[in-house]
């Protein structure tokens, strides 16, 4: 895993130096997580039994922290449903992709990090600007798989491949937001039918 934020993000990494920092990552999301959005280095500290000024050697800020511990919920959204491609599900590729939407919806209703990156942590410009970059890497990855749906059939060829997977994309996290927000929250079987009947439409896809 990696975080572009740390102040060591270069040089060679001892197992410790890797196990004190996951650590504090670990201690920061639980911070964040039992305190409504907000975290204090203090807390953090001595939650994860460490001496005052050890973060600063992993972390150039609180803000740093804060933004590896978003930078390793996306990467924990990347491994869940956007690296695998779902082959066991079927060997359709519209059948695969409404597998991945059941995994996107069930992600973002099962992790307890959801709502405070959607209500509070959004207001941090730094969190902000790598949740913006990691949606930019999502498009990228729609496009292309996009561009495979077409190439297999699944998906008009004069579909625009680009403008479907941002569609795509922004919509299905802007919906997941607006689901779990509620309360009570939307039941997950109504967001993944929703985001499947918008996906059916804007793609062309036909049974």
């Amino acid at each position: 895993m990696t975080h572009p934020v740390s102040a060591v993000g270069t040089g060679s990494r001892t197992a410790r130096g890797e196990a004190t920092e996951e650590r504090l990552l670990a201690a920061a999301r639980h911070e964040i997580i039992e305190n409504n959005g907000a975290m204090e280095l203090a807390a953090v500290v001595m939650r994860a039994g460490v001496s005052p000024g050890l973060p600063y050697r992993y972390f150039d800020s609180k803000s740093a922290l804060v933004v590896a511990v978003v930078e390793a919920y996306f990467d924990a959204l990347d491994e869940r449903v956007y690296r695998p491609v779902f082959t066991e599900v079927s060997d359709d590729w519209w059948e695969r992709e409404k597998a991945r939407v059941e995994e996107l919806v069930n992600f973002f209703y099962e992790e307890p990090l959801t709502p405070h990156l959607m209500s509070r942590l959004a207001g941090d410009a730094a969190v902000a600007r790598a949740k913006q970059e990691r949606i930019r890497r999502q498009v990228r990855g729609a496009t292309a798989n996009v561009n495979t749906g077409k190439k297999l059939g699944r998906v008009p060829a004069d579909a625009d491949a680009e403008v479907c997977g941002a569609f795509l994309i922004g919509g299905a996290h802007q919906a997941i937001d607006i689901a779990v927000s509620r309360d009570p929250r939307m039941p997950r079987a109504r967001v993944s039918r929703a985001i499947r009947e918008a996906m059916r439409n804007v793609l062309g896809i036909r049974d």
